[in-house]
């Protein structure tokens, strides 16, 4: 009996030591594995590339330092468009960063940026994140996006580091950087027509959205500054921004510039789209549009004709009179 003990005894005491040699084991594992990745990340980073200009800096991997050249250019040239209207500073020490793939890109954006966005602008560290592998974007695309992320750098500098309504921050990056399509000013007009477009203000969830839900928002956005221009004038949005830098509110800020509330601004905006979007809807139905347009030709060619015949016929009499006059 003691001897079974004893066994007993000793077989607890070799599990209990085998326990203990497999989590060292184990932590010596993990530890390796976190050591690694590390250095693997860091040895990642380690291989990129810095290309200068005047005003940017551009992170970029040796494959990519083509393109980053190209990514410099395009910003510096539209940096160029606001000599004069800045004080100093606004404009200077912009970092860029291109990522050679969506790993890396969701990684430098801290896995916060929506699937659907090619890039995104962290305006506090005056920094641009730009995806580089999608083949579908052409190069003007390529140059929109980055004018629109280096949009949201000058808003936030600009309006004196103070957080911006979504639809204004969105609205004055797409009016920058000449974003406008057809498509989206169709799919506004049918949200519009269904009672589905949102309030401006709750737009702030803009990029938590799913991408068919942030294309109506982003036409929202756009066509809300577009009409601020359009009703108020072209210098509105410097206006705005000078005031926000002055240090009023944005609610104030846009009062002092516009002479109304941002409620009466988004009345006067919904009623505009409803008086003058109706027209979109033929463009949801390609075969009713196609239809509309061709009686529409078909009956310009029968006006035309028209009048060329009564022309004919008017001279035609005209030259009958004369004969009878020579005779």
């Amino acid at each position: 009996m003691i001897n079974r003990d004893k066994k007993i005894l000793q077989c607890a005491s070799i599990k209990v030591y085998l326990n203990k040699v497999y989590a060292c084991v184990s932590a010596v594992c993990l530890i390796s594995l976190l050591m690694y990745n590390h250095t693997a990340e860091a040895t990642q980073f380690d291989r990129w590339q810095q290309v200068y200009s005047r005003r940017l800096k551009c992170f970029c991997t040796p494959d990519d330092r083509g393109y980053a050249r190209q990514v410099m250019e395009w910003g510096e040239t539209w940096l160029d468009s606001f000599q004069g209207r800045l004080r100093s500073g606004i404009i200077d020490s912009i970092h860029i960063f291109i990522a050679p793939d969506r790993a890396t890109f969701s990684k430098l954006t801290g896995n916060s940026a929506p699937l659907w966005s090619a890039a995104v602008a962290i305006p506090d560290h005056g920094a641009v994140i730009v995806f580089n592998a999608d083949p579908a974007t052409s190069p003007g695309r390529a140059r929109r996006i980055l004018i629109h992320e280096l949009g949201h750098l000058i808003l936030y500098r600009w309006g004196g580091r103070k957080h911006l309504p979504r639809w204004f921050d969105e609205g004055v990056a797409q009016l920058w950087s000449a974003e406008w399509r057809i498509e989206e000013t169709v799919q506004l007009a049918r949200a519009n027509r269904k009672n589905q477009l949102p309030a401006l203000d709750d737009l702030e969830g803009l990029l938590q959205l799913p991408a068919h839900q942030a294309r109506i928002a982003y036409a929202a956005s756009y066509d809300a500054v577009r009409f601020l221009l359009v009703h108020i004038g072209p210098s509105v949005i410097d206006e705005i921004l000078d005031n926000l830098n002055r240090g009023q509110s944005f609610s104030g800020a846009f009062y002092a510039a516009c002479n109304q509330s941002t409620e009466e601004f988004e009345a006067s905006w919904r009623q505009n789209l409803n008086d003058h979007y109706r027209w979109a809807i033929f463009l949801e139905w390609p075969i009713i549009f196609a239809l509309a347009l061709m009686l529409f030709f078909i009956l310009a060619i029968r006006s035309v004709y028209k009048r060329r015949r009564l022309q004919i016929e008017l001279w035609s009499l005209n030259d009958e009179q004369e004969k009878m006059e020579e005779n």
